[in-house]
């Protein structure tokens, strides 16, 4: 599956992927973005063509909002990396759960909150995190056992995130 991300000007991002939240309010943000982005890009003397972001999905058992060692590892890892960044980077914990399994509404926030509560076991700063849940329909074509998408983006001084560009990023 691919998944996009938007990144908009004062440090919004928009994840978008077939899984995302439905509706016209999720087009209408997504448009508004693009067509900000579009409008700075346009009126501006130059770009960069780079963006840095640090993301991974957890996997999670069906009705389960448990996270599995192998994805304590991975985030331990990732919040290392986070650290070793020579900026603030916010996170974005996105939490699904499909509409077939037990109370999905609650499930999905549960396993965003589970992320998020390990994140800050591992240091991460509880007001860089943000939290948003989401209900899959059943016949999405989302991989049923990435339950958890969590994306670390640097803030951006005024000026942009142009020195990043060259900056190694860990794989």
């Amino acid at each position: 599956m691919i998944n996009k991300t938007l990144r908009c000007p004062r440090g919004r991002v928009f994840h978008a992927s077939p899984a995302s939240k439905p509706g016209a309010a999720n087009y209408a943000r997504v448009m508004r973005c693009a067509l900000t982005s579009a409008a700075l890009f346009c009126t501006s003397s130059y770009a960069v063509a780079c963006s840095l972001a640090l993301e991974i999905s957890a996997k999670m058992s069906r009705n389960s909002a448990e996270v599995t060692n192998v994805d304590r590892i991975r985030l331990a890892n990732l919040t290392i990396n986070v650290r070793n960044l020579p900026m603030r980077s916010d996170a974005i914990i996105y939490g699904y759960a499909f509409a077939g399994e037990h109370d999905p509404a609650a499930l999905a926030s549960r396993r965003a909150q589970t992320v998020a509560q390990f994140l800050t076991q591992m240091g991460v700063a509880a007001d860089l995190l943000h939290v948003e849940s989401s209900v899959v329909a059943s016949n999405s074509k989302r991989d049923p056992s990435e339950q958890v998408d969590i994306q670390f983006a640097p803030v951006c001084p005024t000026g942009g995130c142009g020195f990043l560009c060259n900056t190694p990023t860990p794989k």
